[in-house]
């Protein structure tokens, strides 16, 4: 059985633009960077995307991504802007493009951090039960609303559950 005990933290934000860290007093399981349990599990911590905390419930895994999401979507709402008197076919393949890099970058997160969650399982010789997954993607506070429900909708469908909130609504969620 691993002592994931010293893999408890405190949800935070990387360092952004402005020097600010921003967290929460929630806590998780760090996954992700040379202090998460993906190491102690024998990744290599850039070897593999994966998310940066998760939290299991009875065997529901809440996978964590914090991130700084603000510029990448306001980008992705910019090239859209072209769907404009397109066909309803050339439209879709404008908005899927606009959004691809950050739908590709959520799967491999989502996956590789699934890689780990089935490691952990087999390490601790849980064998009789299935987790269930979910994806938490945590923008910053200052992340308009209207921005994380783009998010979320672009990301439907592609992952099993998704939630997007912001760091201060975050309990809601985990």
């Amino acid at each position: 059985m691993i002592n994931k005990n010293n893999f408890i933290k405190n949800m935070q934000h990387a360092v952004g633009d402005d020097g600010e860290i921003e967290e929460s007093n929630i806590q998780a399981l760090k996954l992700d960077d040379d202090d998460g349990l993906a190491c102690h599990l024998g990744f290599n911590s850039s070897a593999l995307p994966k998310v940066d905390y998760f939290v299991n419930d009875n065997h529901i895994i809440k996978l964590v991504e914090l991130s700084d999401l603000e510029d990448q979507i306001k980008k992705c709402k910019i090239e859209m802007l072209s769907v404009n008197g397109k066909t309803a076919r050339e439209a879709k393949k404008i908005r899927k493009k606009a959004w691809e890099p950050l739908t590709s970058e959520f799967k491999r997160k989502w996956c590789g951090s699934i890689a780990v969650i089935e490691r952990l399982y087999r390490k601790d010789k849980i064998f009789e039960i299935d987790p269930q997954y979910q994806l938490i993607i945590v923008c910053r506070d200052k992340t308009d609303p209207k921005i994380l429900e783009s998010l979320k909708l672009q990301l439907q469908g592609m992952i099993g559950s998704i939630k997007v909130t912001n760091t201060k609504n975050i309990s809601k969620f985990v």
